[in-house]
């Protein structure tokens, strides 16, 4: 408990470096999901997974990109500062 508690609250940079990689790695695979299913939504015509509902698709998306470009790019670009 104590190594996860010193790792989380650490100061030290190498751990906050890891941490941020850490990160990006779970924010890749919450991205890669999203552009699974839009993959998957798209691979024929008309609505398929969705359940008819367009405003799904478009929060999907909006979701894909916001963590490909917010959470993954900017955490692994950043830890790579840090490191």
């Amino acid at each position: 408990m104590t190594s996860c508690y010193s790792f989380t609250f650490s100061t030290n940079a190498k751990d906050i470096g890891t941490f941020y990689l850490v990160f990006a790695l779970f924010a890749v695979i919450v991205g890669t999901a999203f552009s699974i299913l839009i993959r998957i939504e798209l691979t024929g015509p008309g609505v398929q997974y969705l359940n008819g509902d367009h405003q799904t698709y478009n929060i999907v998306v909006t979701a894909h990109a916001f963590v490909i470009i917010f959470f993954m790019v900017y955490f692994i670009l950043y830890s790579q500062v840090i490191i």
